[in-house]
């Protein structure tokens, strides 16, 4: 009777089982992607494209994207896309033009891009390249009746001022100009201003910061508007420094070290030469005093 029972068990349990391998199974012989349609497609730009290029209205970080697939080959298009660093490291001469035009810096492949995503993009690209400008993510923050606020900015870099959506101050990973020993797991900001080509590309990689690991710590704490502006108004103020104090955290490091060091010892033999007059002038009492006794 138990075993009938046991049985029957098994019986009740075996299409729970079969749809539990079947869930795990399903990502398996799913598509990877599919294509994206014209609002995707454009949401998808917002979000992962729109920081660094527009369609139409000039360069920012990167270039201007529209009429792109009548300058260049829709396959190599979507093999940058797909892989820009291996592009890059191949030597192909297009690529290695786009990163001297963009001061340096490399595109980073986006995450989940697949070939269907970038054929996706490609295709709205070229439509929006036959409409109108497209707007930037920075319209209603370049506004020139806004003050700029760099004391503001510096609040915010050092962490002074907590940030609204509890996101890192940027001190913890970069370091910035003047005596800021920040964090060196980001690049020194001293020159982001002009690296990243001026106010409104770097108010747009703010906004949505396309690298891998800005993007994990600020996809669910992004920067509010006045905070991202107030950056850029710091960042513009230390562009126009005449002097740059960024250096390497090393040689701000042997710099602390050699003036403390010096510090110490010439305290040190100040001292010395004060004391020592000291115990001289002590010393000679008391040898007189002992030649008066006798």
């Amino acid at each position: 009777m138990a075993t009938n029972k046991t049985k029957t068990t098994s019986l009740v349990n075996l299409p729970l089982f079969a749809l539990i391998i079947g869930l795990n199974l399903l990502p398996l012989i799913s598509p990877v992607s599919a294509p994206l349609d014209e609002q995707q497609a454009a949401e998808y730009f917002q979000k992962n494209c729109a920081a660094c290029h527009k369609i139409g209205g000039g360069r920012m970080i990167g270039p201007d994207l529209k009429d792109v697939t009548s300058r260049q080959d829709r396959e190599w298009l979507i093999r940058f896309m797909l892989d820009p660093q291996g592009v890059l490291n191949s030597g192909d001469p297009y690529a290695l033009k786009l990163q001297k035009e963009a001061n340096g810096v490399i595109m980073y492949t986006i995450p989940g891009m697949t070939r269907e995503i970038a054929t996706s993009l490609l295709d709205y690209i070229e439509s929006r390249s036959r409409g109108e400008v497209s707007s930037s993510v920075t319209d209603t923050v370049m506004a020139p009746t806004i003050p700029p606020d760099p004391v503001a900015g510096d609040k915010i870099f050092s962490g002074l001022t907590p940030l609204t959506n509890s996101a890192p101050a940027c001190i913890t990973c970069h370091s910035g100009a003047g005596p800021r020993i920040g964090g060196s797991l980001g690049p020194d900001l001293s020159a982001v201003f002009s690296r990243l080509n001026g106010r409104e590309a770097l108010m747009a990689w703010l906004s949505s910061p396309p690298t891998p690991t800005m993007r994990s710590v600020f996809s669910q704490s992004s920067l509010t508007t006045d905070e991202a502006r107030q950056l850029v108004d710091l960042f513009e103020r230390w562009s126009q420094m005449k002097q740059n104090y960024g250096q390497s955290n090393f040689m701000i490091v042997m710099s602390v070290l050699f003036f403390g060091v010096g510090g110490v010892v010439i305290s040190y033999l100040f001292m010395a030469g004060i004391w020592s007059r000291r115990f001289q002038s002590a010393r000679r009492r008391l040898i007189n005093l002992v030649k008066e006794r006798g």
